[in-house]
């Protein structure tokens, strides 16, 4: 820095540069990190082909599992030892193979099979178990949907099921049958707009709609804009509370 008044200077500042030589880092070199950073950094070396062998052989030796054999053929595709590598990663996936198909007895088990071994020497028998396997499962499913629940479930867990059509149908029978009261219709609208019962539920709306007062359907639409209320210490849904009064009070239909 210099004073612009009197020109003098007021500091100075310096930087020392030490360029490291190759033979600085050859000599340096301890560990395989060293001789990788060596290659790196001299990859021209007179150096590099002894060092570059030096650093195959730590990875063979250092092979003695699936990882690390897998590292090795990853680096040294057409190693030095490539093919005993090879047939030694083989015998090793092979062993794990054998244990998870030994654990494949469930459908956890199944899944996590296929997800493994797509290519597993095992695959096609534990395709054919999984598929009866879910079979088992969908039928189970079936014949237990006897509540809405349980059959909106069961379209849930088997969206493409061979009982699935069947099932939809069954849905929306169920909240057809509902449709006794003015909130169990607009229930049924609203989940079917398109339904096969929705000319027919629409109809009926507008005959209960003839049969209603301005107040009794200004008093219906204000409780459709409430969500939720607390009935004798119960959280129903304002379509429960709708059809709940219609049917009880105004016998609307």
């Amino acid at each position: 820095e210099i004073d612009l008044v009197d020109k003098t200077p007021k500091s100075i500042r310096a930087t020392l540069v030490i360029q490291y030589t190759e033979e600085y880092y050859y000599k340096k070199i301890s560990t395989i990190n060293d001789k990788i950073e060596f290659i790196e950094k001299f990859p021209n070396s007179k150096y590099s082909s002894n060092i570059k062998t030096e650093i195959e052989q730590y990875y063979y030796d250092d092979a003695t599992n699936k990882e690390s054999y897998e590292k090795y053929l990853e680096l040294y595709p057409t190693g030095k030892y490539i093919e005993e590598i090879k047939r030694k990663s083989n015998e090793v996936n092979s062993e794990i193979d054998e244990a998870y198909f030994e654990e494949a007895n469930d459908g956890p088990g199944y899944e996590l099979y296929i997800k493994k071994f797509p290519n597993g020497k095992h695959i096609e028998e534990v395709k054919t178990k999984y598929q009866k396997y879910l079979s088992d499962l969908e039928d189970k499913f079936y014949k237990n949907a006897n509540t809405i629940e349980k059959m909106e479930e069961y379209v849930i867990q088997f969206p493409e099921g061979k009982n699935v059509e069947e099932m939809k149908d069954k849905i929306e029978e169920y909240y057809y049958r509902m449709t006794t009261t003015y909130g169990g219709k607009e229930e049924y609208l609203k989940r079917y707009p398109k339904g096969k019962y929705a000319t027919k539920v629409m109809a009926k709306i507008e005959v209960a709609k003839s049969k209603m007062s301005e107040e009794d359907i200004e008093e219906k639409e204000n409780y459709n804009k409430v969500e939720s209320k607390i009935v004798d210490g119960l959280e129903i849904n304002s379509i429960q509370l709708v059809g709940t009064l219609v049917s009880n009070d105004k016998g609307w239909e």
